[in-house]
């Protein structure tokens, strides 16, 4: 068993960060209106399924992030905070993933504990954590590895 999964003092303070990343993504979520692309992407997911796909055949973007962004939308509501915060959402995601990344590869749990708090506060973390755009939210499982 892993020193991580041993040491309550090291769960706590990632569950910590974990919390103070999550608010840090959805502080002043809203403060801006949508721009450009984020407003295609709100126009996009509000069409039908069918709609949507048909719709993007004739784009670069792949349909599977319109859809997710539909059915929250629908879930959820239309506004700026809540199509943001599906985003807020994959970034949180981000944390974890480097966590367990950097656990597996250097067997440290305090390494893990810093590559966590330092993807927290990432400026570029967190200002892509904040887009409703397909390359923004589509990009993070490849920030662990760039």
């Amino acid at each position: 068993m892993s020193a991580l999964h041993r040491s309550t003092p090291i769960r706590l303070l990632l569950l910590g960060l974990l919390l103070a990343g999550f608010a840090l993504r959805v502080f002043r979520l809203d403060a801006q209106s949508l721009w450009y692309d984020e407003g295609v992407t709100a126009w996009v997911a509000q069409m039908t399924p069918a709609d949507a796909i048909a719709w993007t055949a004739d784009d670069i973007q792949p349909p599977l992030y319109y859809l997710t962004v539909a059915f929250w939308g629908r879930l959820a509501s239309w506004s700026e905070w809540s199509l943001r915060f599906l985003a807020a959402w994959w970034g949180l995601l981000v944390l974890p993933l480097l966590g367990a990344v950097t656990l597996r590869l250097t067997r440290r749990p305090a390494a893990a504990v810093v590559t966590v708090l330092l993807a927290a506060v990432h400026p570029l973390l967190i200002y892509y954590s904040q887009e409703v755009c397909t390359p923004c939210s589509l990009r993070w499982p490849c920030w662990p590895v760039t």
